[in-house]
């Protein structure tokens, strides 16, 4: 359940925004203390193909995917593994821009707001560093939308719920230009800090 909204509104300056986003969220604190997050979600692609996606990553920028597909395919992803220095940094930088990712190392990081809300009632805050745009309901503080321009890529979050003391979205909406990257995510089991099957990232 999302919590009851703390503050008075509107929030008037970024830094005052992403508190409360954090907080939300569970506090600075257990955000940044998170070792690893690891996701099992069924992927629904615009062209009806299916696929049940693991997710594990970990501090130090580890990230590693599993995709099996409806149709039978089976790929995997891992920065530990061979990819290109282009492919490696993408992995990393899309688990960057997670809205979790951002609000835990706010701090790290050059933000800027708008100063009125968007339609609904949103704040919104820039990454400029990154070409990413985040929007953040006004009322509970969640990130319900993040927009990487760099990709031209959209993110809708959805169906938060706690987590390991963690609020989590556990549906997503991923929209690209091209259909073939337009899909829905909807986790079927997520956790923070398990310990990785041994040799994940060997």
């Amino acid at each position: 359940m999302v919590p009851s909204p703390t503050v008075k509104l509107p929030l008037s300056t970024c830094e005052a925004v992403v508190a409360a986003a954090q907080n939300a969220l569970g506090g600075l604190d257990r955000l940044r203390g998170v070792r690893t997050f690891h996701v099992e979600l069924l992927r629904s692609y615009a062209d009806g193909i299916a696929a049940h996606v693991t997710v594990w990553r970990a501090a130090g920028g580890r990230v590693f995917i599993e995709e099996r597909t409806s149709d039978g395919h089976v790929g995997r992803t891992s920065t530990s593994g061979a990819l290109t220095d282009e492919d490696r940094s993408e992995l990393i930088r899309a688990a960057r821009l997670s809205p979790r990712n951002l609000l835990a190392h706010a701090d790290e990081i050059e933000l800027t707001m708008r100063d009125h809300l968007a339609p609904g009632g949103l704040h919104v805050v820039s990454y400029p560093a990154e070409f990413s745009i985040y929007f953040f309901d006004a009322v509970r503080h969640t990130c319900l939308l993040m927009i990487d321009l760099v990709r031209s890529r959209r993110v809708a979050y959805s169906d938060y719920r706690p987590v390991d003391g963690i609020l989590t979205p556990h549906r997503e909406r991923h929209q690209g230009a091209d259909p073939s990257t337009c899909w829905d995510d909807r986790v079927l089991s997520v956790a923070y800090d398990l310990d990785p099957p041994p040799g994940l990232w060997e």
